[in-house]
């Protein structure tokens, strides 16, 4: 009995090794399966958690594109317009009394027209009345007496003017004299009527200087005699003194000043033109942090722990607008400014995008996106 025993021990634990490779190999695949899914799920999580998007930010800004014109610098001074042919009329008697005028102020009279009597009468002597005859054909521009005023042979009884030959008259300032001449170009704007603009030239320039004033009486032939400009009517002048070819001009409300000295913003094709052109700003940076003080090692630890989670995400980067091109930061020098316009003598090239809007919160290599054009 206890060999029969033996041999069916034998056959089975036979027949349970030949089982095992089968069962070996099912359980090692089911392993790798395992090991191969949690490492995918793995690598995706990683992904997605190092994955970043990131908004850039484009500034909208103004331009406007450089080129080389003609400025006109002036001086302004006021004036009065006044009739070419202004005539005073006096009586033809020693005294008198004013009856009357036949005419009102505005009225065009002819050479030799009445325009009014006096009475030469005197107590006891009683005497025709006299008349008031204008001297020239023209327009009346004053009537400055009452009627019943006493007068003598000096009083002046009338104004005659020729208001279709009009003239200006004002007075430059003694520092100023340099500046101009016989003929120069004049711009005349009244204060009446803000949308009206008419053009003359200095045709005449006093030859002796006001001692009291320290002025010189000058008068402005006007060229276009505007219907709405009226003798005795007060005009503002502005007076050509210099004319420049050639200049690059911005609007002043552009340039950038630091530390006395004078900026623009340019936009260029590329980032990498801009930082190559452009005022390096990450250069004084890192002579800024040279002599800083030296980090401990806890604190380079974290920054080079850190920068290895930089190095393993995945960065998008996303813009806000779309870029016309790149801020570039560049030192000009300025000459004389005039009606907020500023000449640019060095540093700016004619062809050139000057941002004049927007610029206030630049800095250079930037990118930004030009929403208007100006014109020069």
């Amino acid at each position: 009995m206890m060999h029969n025993t033996n041999v069916n021990e034998v056959k089975t634990f036979r027949r349970s090794s030949s089982r095992s490779p089968m069962a070996l190999i099912i359980i090692l695949s089911i392993i790798v399966v395992a090991i191969v899914g949690i490492a995918l799920y793995m690598l995706m999580n990683k992904n997605k958690s190092n994955e970043i998007i990131i908004e850039r930010k484009v500034y909208s800004v103004a331009t406007q594109e450089m080129q080389a014109q003609e400025i006109v610098d002036y001086f302004k001074i006021n004036g009065d317009v006044i009739a070419t042919n202004l005539i005073n009329v006096f009586p033809d008697v020693q005294v008198g009394r004013l009856m009357s005028y036949s005419v009102k102020v505005g009225d065009k009279v002819s050479r030799n027209q009445v325009i009014g009597y006096i009475d030469p009468s005197q107590p006891g002597m009683t005497y025709a009345p006299n008349p008031i005859r204008s001297p020239i054909a023209g327009t009346i521009i004053a009537l400055p007496l009452d009627i019943g005023t006493r007068v003598a042979s000096s009083s002046v009884l009338a104004q005659v003017g020729n208001l279709n030959s009009l003239q200006i008259e004002g007075f430059i300032p003694e520092r100023l004299l340099g500046r101009t001449a016989l003929g120069a170009n004049v711009t005349i704007h009244m204060p009446a009527f803000p949308d009206v603009v008419s053009y003359g030239k200095i045709s005449e320039i006093a030859p002796a200087i006001d001692v009291n004033s320290r002025t010189t009486l000058t008068r402005i032939q006007v060229s276009d005699l505007p219907p709405q400009m009226k003798s005795g009517m007060f005009v503002e002048l502005l007076i050509e003194s210099d004319r420049y070819q050639d200049v690059l001009v911005i609007a002043q409300r552009a340039v950038i000043t630091r530390g006395g000295r004078y900026y623009l913003f340019v936009v260029s094709d590329s980032e990498a033109v801009a930082k190559q052109r452009g005022i390096n700003v990450e250069q004084r940076k890192q002579a800024e942090e040279e002599v800083a003080p030296k980090k401990g090692f806890l604190a380079k630890w974290k920054e080079s722990r850190e920068e290895k989670k930089r190095q393993n995400m995945v960065v998008t980067v996303k813009d806000s607008a779309p870029i016309s091109g790149w801020a570039t930061l560049i030192e000009v020098e300025l000459g004389f400014s005039i009606d907020g316009q500023v000449v640019v003598t060095q540093g700016l090239e004619a062809g050139d995008i000057v941002i004049v809007s927007g610029q206030s919160d630049l800095s250079n290599a930037l990118p930004v996106n030009i929403v208007d054009a100006l014109e020069n």
